[in-house]
């Protein structure tokens, strides 16, 4: 996951530093539009998911992150952005499938690649309050080789603020819900079963799962 956030964030980095001046609606202290790319830390709420089989718990774990925001005319941010969570997820069975698909515990990354927009409500001449929305994929992949990695179509909402400290600098606290849209059990929870026999854990069965983060980070400004 740390290289794909290294990735990420080198990729943006050079992108951002090679693209030309874009012109539109700036902040009062320039006449350009300022790029933003902002790394993230902060606490991600795993969630659980519920089967005809069992139950799996995703255990709450800190999150990194970065998001690339380009600010156009209107008021609103086009934005990409990633995070991820290492974490371990917890297996267990209800009473009568304990025999065929005993608890086990592994480990879990949990990884959200997103684009979207981010309206900004202007609260003073440094402080931006900001409402998202965003689709795009997660990712769930585990170290443990019986595990399949699984990718699913996903939304979020989120809300914050952007405190800017100058015109190069800025913080931003925000909080985004994760709603990974349909879960089936087939996939994440192959292999759950002894000897491979797990694979069918859950097939025919949809749930949703509900993650959320709250998370901070310092935001620079690219541009003249």
């Amino acid at each position: 996951m740390k290289k794909i956030l290294l990735a990420i964030v080198v990729a943006s980095v050079f992108s951002i530093s090679a693209s030309a001046q874009i012109p539109g609606n700036a902040p009062k202290s320039g006449n350009s539009i300022k790029l933003e790319i902002t790394p993230m830390v902060g606490y991600f709420f795993g969630g659980n998911i519920k089967l005809y089989e069992g139950k799996l718990k995703i255990r709450d774990n800190v999150s990194y992150g970065v998001i690339a925001g380009l600010p156009l005319p209107n008021g609103v941010t086009f934005e990409f952005s990633y995070i991820g969570m290492p974490s371990t997820a917890q297996w267990r069975p209800y009473f009568n499938y304990e025999n065929q698909y005993p608890s086990r515990d592994f480990d879990l990354n949990v990884n959200y690649f997103n684009l979207g927009g981010v309206r900004n409500i202007p609260l003073s001449d440094k402080v931006k309050g900001f409402g998202a929305m965003r689709a795009g994929a997660a990712y769930f992949n585990s170290s443990a080789g019986d595990i399949d990695d699984v990718w699913r179509f996903e939304i979020s909402l989120g809300g914050g603020l952007k405190v800017y400290l100058n015109d190069k600098i800025g913080l931003r606290f925000q909080g985004n819900m994760h709603l990974p849209l349909v879960f089936s059990g087939g996939g994440i929870f192959c292999g759950i079963g002894t000897g491979g026999s797990g694979c069918s854990v859950g097939v025919g069965s949809t749930s949703a799962i509900i993650q959320g983060d709250l998370s901070g980070g310092l935001i620079f400004r690219l541009g003249n």
